[in-house]
């Protein structure tokens, strides 16, 4: 018998027992038959049997690579916002009010230990079987580079900015591929920190779940408002809930310089503001705006650098 993992880091009884139904496949009639009942006896969504253990796993590659697939079309398009001035967010909002519209959220890189994984067995698989896949490769290849598209805009913000980047002080919130747990795998914030201490630069890390990074002699703060003291690069990488609280207002008073916050997850909301120094906000799918500290804000192009 064989019943593929169906959760989340973070809320795998939840997901387990009461979100989603059970797949299970089996070679032999009466060990589905069994297993079924067993797994009826707990999950409340029930039990969907399959023809065979091959099926119940290409059903949970399946969901892995519509994830991917559907985040590299997220990644693209949210690209392609920025570059024409328009928030994605926007878009994606009301492009989702139609049933037929599914558009995910757009992100700095997949991380995990399944999204980025499943599509390279299924990958593997069809080159053995002689089948042709293109859109599963190009998704990956999207999102594989979006870290990398991610780090390019931190530098070029920092170049706006005007400072050498060794010479800049950072601050990295969030180590974990995403909020809520402390799972590293993969993470696309573990890219990024590599890159900054290549840099020679000083940098800070703050994660609330996460107690150490593995290979590195790094202290992990827990408080974001103590991360970004004094620095002028602020990357927010992980959408845990304590980094909602972030205030550019707030954040200019703690660092006491013109900074660039680089907001990976779009977690803030709030542009209405008159920060001590210049702020220059950078997220994903949505326009660059550099605030003066009187308020005054204006879209800037920085991917002309």
């Amino acid at each position: 018998a064989y019943s593929p993992e169906r959760i989340s880091a973070g809320t795998a009884l939840e997901d387990y027992l009461e979100k989603y139904p059970k797949i299970v496949g089996c070679d032999s009639p009466t060990s589905l038959e069994l297993t079924s009942k067993l797994y009826s006896a707990v999950v409340k969504k029930g039990v969907i049997t399959m023809s065979s253990t091959v099926a119940a796993e290409t059903e949970k590659l399946f969901e892995g690579v519509y994830r991917d697939v559907n985040i590299a079309l997220a990644n693209e398009l949210a690209y392609f916002c920025e570059r024409i001035g328009v928030s994605f967010d926007e878009v994606r909002a009301a492009a989702n009010s139609q049933p037929f519209s599914h558009l995910h959220n757009p992100g700095i890189g997949v991380g995990g230990a399944c999204i980025p994984v499943y599509p390279h067995f299924v990958m593997e698989k069809a080159v053995e079987h002689g089948v042709k896949l293109q859109i599963t490769p190009l998704a990956r290849s999207i999102n594989e580079s979006a870290t990398d598209l991610f780090i390019s805009r931190i530098m070029k913000a920092i170049k706006f900015l005007g400072p050498e980047p060794s010479e800049c002080d950072f601050a990295l919130l969030g180590l974990s591929f995403r909020g809520g747990t402390s799972d590293t795998r993969l993470s696309p914030a573990l890219k990024i920190l590599s890159f900054i201490e290549k840099l020679g630069a000083d940098i800070m890390v703050c994660d609330p779940l996460v107690n150490n990074v593995e290979g590195k002699d790094i202290k992990v703060l827990r408080d974001w408002r103590q991360a970004v003291q004094g620095t002028n690069v602020i990357i927010v990488a992980s959408d845990h809930k304590e980094f909602y609280e972030i205030d550019i207002e707030e954040a200019a008073g703690l660092t006491g310089k013109d900074f660039a916050i680089l907001d990976g997850k779009n977690i803030i909301s709030n542009f209405n503001v008159k920060p001590r120094h210049r702020a220059l906000y950078v997220g994903v799918g949505r326009p660059t705006i550099l605030i003066e500290p009187d308020g005054h804000k204006k879209h800037v192009e920085i991917d002309g650098f």
